[in-house]
């Protein structure tokens, strides 16, 4: 088993940040362009300079008042402007026609390139759906350590008359940092890619991955991607835009809303978090 890793030519950073940000309420809907200047990330613990979380990005449009939770390991926003219980959903630029609504500590999901924002006022019990999550995750790792209980990637059958697929299962699969997006993340931080690189090294699947700066196009120019994408497990190889979906969380959201909740487009790169459970499916042809 072996991991691979293509460097796209040409493949850079883009310079400049830029984005919009929609504040809703009962009453009003605000829309903020540009929202990033002069933002810095109140987790030094997750970002290096020069990035920060969307959390950061409401901290710095109005009066935020917010407590850090020990068992959530996140900071719990109180009130926004003197008003309760938000969350946000958020579309990065040309990643489809609607925002998605996450279940991810709002201070290490990170702002990107011509990204979409919306914080919203949502239900508390909902919001505390989202909160039993987090705290489901801090408490496990605490008890085990860097180990995700359940990895598992479906191919469909090599037998075209066979319609179930093919579902290999991995238990406790022990996760290393491996800082892959040390431009980002300061040294240690787990993320989604982490996973599937320490199934390769313990020899489980062999993993291709792709260093990808921009595909597609909108009609403001190709969509910023700056990420590393799976695209190739085991024999089965994609293009990075399309083949190969996953979705990690806590088992409670698995599954449910399509592209919301544990199922997202972000990039396993980005993505900070030791899940529940991690699932990959191969949607492109052999």
């Amino acid at each position: 088993m072996s991991l691979r890793l293509q460097l796209n030519p040409g493949d850079t950073r883009p310079k400049g940040i830029r984005g919009v940000v929609e504040i809703t309420t009962d009453d009003e809907t605000s829309t903020i362009l540009n929202p990033t200047e002069g933002i810095e990330a109140v987790r030094e613990d997750i970002f290096k300079p020069g990035y920060f979380s969307v959390y950061d990005v409401m901290r710095g449009l109005g009066d935020v008042e917010s407590h850090w939770d020990p068992k959530l390991e996140t900071h719990v926003v109180d009130s926004y402007n003197g008003q309760p219980n938000w969350w946000y959903s958020f579309m990065f630029g040309g990643g489809g026609r609607r925002t998605e609504l996450p279940v991810h500590k709002m201070d290490t999901f990170p702002y990107r390139d011509n990204m979409k924002l919306v914080f919203f006022q949502m239900d508390p019990e909902k919001l505390e759906e989202i909160y039993s999550a987090f705290r489901a995750e801090v408490t496990r790792r605490n008890e085990h350590g860097l180990v995700v209980p359940d990895v598992r990637i479906d191919f469909p059958n090599s037998n075209p008359d066979v319609e179930d697929r093919i579902v290999r299962e991995y238990r406790d699969v022990e996760v290393k940092p491996h800082n892959f997006r040390s431009d980002m993340f300061q040294d240690g931080v787990v993320t989604g890619l982490d996973i599937m690189i320490s199934l390769s090294e313990r020899g489980d699947i062999d993993l291709g991955l792709t260093v990808l700066n921009q595909f597609g196009k909108t009609s403001d120019g190709p969509v910023a991607v700056n990420g590393i994408w799976v695209t190739g497990i085991d024999g089965y190889t994609s293009d990075p835009k399309v083949g190969f979906l996953y979705e990690q969380g806590e088992p409670m959201f698995e599954g449910v809303g399509g592209f919301n909740f544990n199922r997202l487009h972000i990039g396993p790169d980005i993505r900070a978090g030791l899940p529940g459970y991690q699932k990959w499916s191969y949607t492109g042809k052999r």
